[in-house]
């Protein structure tokens, strides 16, 4: 099955490309329905791949030198991407695009940008920002 990529965003954009595929009940599974699923794959994959750009800026990402310091660090990192993917899907809604439209990195620069904001105000007006 052939495909165009139509998002601006993506390597590739406007080239044809083809998905290879051992699938070969096609009455079980439509070709339109596998390249969905291939491209939400990618989009996962590279959601996935979001997090370790931002641990490569650092010299030691991880701080601890014990292995119960080590695994609350990972958690923590997890949390907060949950924390950054819960706020990009929240704008998304809000404005009506998927999602997927969003780039993590610069969602991540917007919540270090906030920190200081949301610091110096009253906490009865944190839910205005």
């Amino acid at each position: 099955m052939e495909d165009t990529f139509t998002d601006l965003a993506l390597p590739g954009y406007g080239e044809r490309h083809r998905l290879i595929t051992a699938v070969l009940a096609a009455e079980h599974t439509p070709a339109l329905a596998l390249i969905g699923a291939s491209h939400e794959r990618w989009e996962i994959e590279v959601a996935s791949d979001a997090m370790d750009p931002p641990q490569r800026l650092v010299r030691h990402p991880l701080r601890s030198q014990k292995p119960v310091g080590v695994i609350q660090e990972l958690y923590g990192l997890l949390i907060a991407h949950d924390a950054v993917r819960r706020v990009m899907h929240e704008a998304a809604m809000r404005a009506g695009i998927d999602p997927d439209r969003l780039r993590f990195i610069n969602a991540v620069r917007l919540v270090c940008d906030a920190i200081p904001e949301c610091q110096m105000v009253a906490p009865e007006q944190q839910p205005q920002l």
